[in-house]
């Protein structure tokens, strides 16, 4: 289930533009009808409507969740030399040569999980995925781009060394470590990336 959602740097949006559906205090009256339960600090909204005029940026803010989607689903399948999808506020130097940032919280096997990603068109910039299996943070995944080569940790929940080893050796610069290690079917990384398919479902906005 979906927590929490942000985008910074993408298309209308310069800066950052979230969607969070934990129920606030002065919703709580929604509970009986609205309002979902779960073994987390706050209770989730059921259903959310993203509202506005014309022109200002309902359509862009949803499809930065199905660009993060088909990031998540799609890249471990990119050939190398293909450049990503990488769509900044084009309306000030600074931001068109900055990175697009996702940042996602959502529900696995009833605990938290924050996934979050920074690129541009040439490479994934930095890449997080942490875990709330019992309260405590698990930082499964980091990996960051540091003068020119990738600063990569891996966490030993995910697999033995030479699975851990294997994912990363494969991930080249334009593929998600959380894509390719769902490709390479590891038990722990493709449940965090089903996700995105069985319960996120986007298609392109018209």
């Amino acid at each position: 289930m979906l927590v929490q959602f942000s985008v910074t740097n993408h298309l209308s949006f310069k800066g950052t533009a979230t969607l969070d559906m934990r129920c606030a205090r002065g919703l709580k009256s929604l509970k009986d009808t609205n309002v979902i339960s779960l073994n987390i600090k706050a209770p989730l909204l059921a259903s959310a409507v993203i509202f506005g005029p014309n022109a200002s940026g309902k359509s862009n803010f949803y499809f930065s969740l199905y660009m993060l989607s088909q990031l998540v689903e799609r890249s471990a399948g990119l050939a190398s030399k293909t450049l990503l999808p990488y769509h900044p506020f084009g309306l000030e130097v600074e931001s068109s040569n900055a990175p697009t940032k996702y940042e996602i919280e959502y529900i696995v096997d009833g605990h938290v999980a924050k996934y979050s990603i920074e690129y541009n068109a040439e490479r994934i910039l930095e890449e997080t995925l942490v875990w709330f299996p019992s309260g405590r943070p698990i930082k499964l995944i980091q990996r960051k781009w540091d003068n020119g080569t990738y600063q990569t940790v891996v966490h030993s929940k995910i697999g033995h060394k030479s699975e851990r080893d294997l994912i990363v050796k494969t991930c080249h610069q334009r593929t998600l470590l959380l894509s390719q290690g769902s490709h390479l079917n590891n038990e722990l990384l493709k449940k965090f990336a089903d996700w995105f398919e069985k319960n996120l479902i986007t298609k392109i906005p018209e």
